[in-house]
């Protein structure tokens, strides 16, 4: 039922956002930035059961530091989209591709001590290092 009263709203949102533009309105992009937003956190609430299931998988073991990484990487992924939805909703274009482009080196930038840990393994494992 939740997902026919979400689908339901989007419709509402979606009617509203063209009637909007039809009548060359600027509350628009407001609206339907709004929409997004809205939409974005019900799919967000939904996530919360699994990111506690991942951190429940992973954080016991030999990948606990990955898990952290994964998780942070995962949010990061998703809050980047939203905000970039959002800038496209507005009509910036440009901003949305630097946040999009910052969100990325982030990511990179989170990963890179955990790949220097799996390359000095590797080597120590096949004498290298």
């Amino acid at each position: 039922m939740e997902l026919y009263a979400v689908l339901g709203a989007a419709l509402v949102g979606l009617i509203a956002c063209a009637l909007l533009r039809s009548f060359k309105s600027p509350l628009a992009g407001p609206a339907a930035a709004a929409c997004s937003i809205l939409l974005a956190a019900a799919a967000l609430g939904k996530l919360s059961g699994i990111v506690r299931w991942l951190g429940g998988l992973f954080g016991q073991g030999a990948g606990a530091g990955a898990s952290g990484v994964l998780l942070k990487g995962f949010g990061a992924a998703l809050l980047t989209s939203l905000a970039g939805g959002v800038c496209r909703d507005l009509g910036e274009d440009g901003l949305r591709e630097k946040l999009e482009l910052f969100g990325a080196c982030w990511v990179i930038s989170l990963a890179l001590p955990l790949l220097g840990e799996v390359i000095e393994g590797a080597l120590a494992l096949t004498g290298g290092g």
